[in-house]
């Protein structure tokens, strides 16, 4: 019971960690479009910014997907060997 308890505290602290990793990558993701968007002279210039930022988001959700599916899949395994769930695990 205790491995188990010590296996979820340790996959929520590296959950938060991967969260907070996200939050500032965005954080500078949005610094860096800002930037590019101040030093564009040009409508076309600023359609490439825009793509550029919505590229680098999208596959950041995608990434990040991936990584919830992984992580939640891990979650559950060690929460079915919890005791008290043998019939969910039968």
């Amino acid at each position: 019971m205790i491995d188990v308890q010590g296996e979820i505290f340790a996959t929520l602290a590296r959950l938060n960690r991967d969260w907070f990793d996200r939050a500032k990558s965005e954080a500078r993701l949005a610094s860096q479009a800002s930037a590019k968007l101040m030093a564009t002279n040009s409508l076309p210039d600023i359609a490439a910014a825009f793509r550029e930022c919505h590229r680098h988001r999208l596959q950041k959700i995608a990434n990040d997907s991936r990584r919830f599916f992984s992580e939640s899949r891990k979650f559950m395994a060690i929460i079915v060997r919890l005791p008290g769930n043998d019939s969910i695990a039968s």
